[in-house]
């Protein structure tokens, strides 16, 4: 199990709001094999990269959960489509998403990056305001600091949370900067989703694919966490993040395999209309552990 604490940062950077992840090896009870700090993302994915064929080559299984969002909500990737017919590449809603932000997002060795220009970029040629917050003293034509409407863009007509969202006390991944905003860790997110995806560890993407957990041999499933689910408190003295990632790999990695069977199949999804059964596992995505 391993528990990966995301991070937008522009510039390298350790400690708090920074990347840290944990890995555990599940049992009873889990062991912590590593709690780790890394300043850029492109650290983040080599120490990825190893563990998944680490855990190939040993036949073992791994799940990976990140803290961000694997999708938003339902009809964007209809129109990053008509926006971007050229990037939008994939075959399946979420493999569009996935193929335009990897597309647009640049992202250098020492974190910097054009989140910003990118977000901009994507309300301007679909003429909606869905990305909204950047910092103070920068300008953006088509994307403005708060919730005001640029001119010459409609309002955003999605809705603010994805459905795996919408009893929960988060933030809309519509929003880039500002107290609490998560929309940037999910901008700078996808496209190291989308890279890991594609590499030779081929990790199956949860919920939107088999987890092949079930299989034989080694497999390793990439899944959405929110660790607020599993942490209690916070650990005095320890920064949040490290304390939330390894709090939540422990958590996941004592369950035995019924109480997996019901994360990877929740009952919330036996409440959902046909449609938005179709919308969450071809384009929104859901939170491991939200039953």
């Amino acid at each position: 199990m391993v528990i990966v604490d995301w991070s937008a940062s522009a510039s390298p950077k350790l400690g708090k709001d920074s990347i840290w992840l944990a890995h555990v090896d599940a049992g009873a009870p889990p062991s912590l094999r590593a709690l780790k700090n890394l300043a850029t993302r492109a650290e983040a994915v080599s120490w990825l990269l190893a563990a998944f064929g680490e855990a190939k080559q040993r036949g073992r299984h791994l799940v990976c959960g990140f803290d961000f969002s694997f999708g938003y909500p339902a009809g964007y990737s209809e129109l990053l489509r008509r926006a971007f017919a050229k990037e939008a590449s994939g075959k399946t809603p979420f493999e569009r998403v996935l193929s335009v932000t990897s597309a647009l997002i640049r992202d250098s060795s020492s974190n910097d990056n054009n989140r910003f220009e990118v977000a901009a970029l994507i309300n301007g040629r679909t003429k909606c305001a869905l990305f909204w917050g950047h910092p103070p003293k920068r300008t953006y034509e088509s994307l403005s600091p708060t919730k005001a409407l640029p001119k010459g863009l409609s309002t955003n007509p999605l809705t603010p949370l994805r459905h795996t969202e919408r009893s929960l006390a988060v933030k809309t991944n519509w929003q880039l900067a500002g107290a609490g905003a998560v929309g940037s860790q999910v901008l700078m997110g996808l496209p190291v989703l989308d890279q890991l995806w594609r590499s030779v560890t081929a990790p199956s993407l949860w919920p939107f694919e088999p987890h092949g957990l079930a299989a034989d041999g080694g497999a390793v499933m990439l899944a959405e966490v929110w660790p607020t689910m599993f942490t209690k408190g916070n650990k005095e003295g320890v920064i949040r993040d490290s304390w939330q990632v390894e709090s939540t790999a422990i958590a996941l990695g004592s369950l035995h395999s019924s109480q997996w069977s019901e994360l990877l199949a929740p009952k919330a999804w036996e409440e959902l209309s046909p449609s938005e059964h179709d919308e969450v596992l071809g384009e929104e995505g859901w939170i491991l552990g939200k039953t």
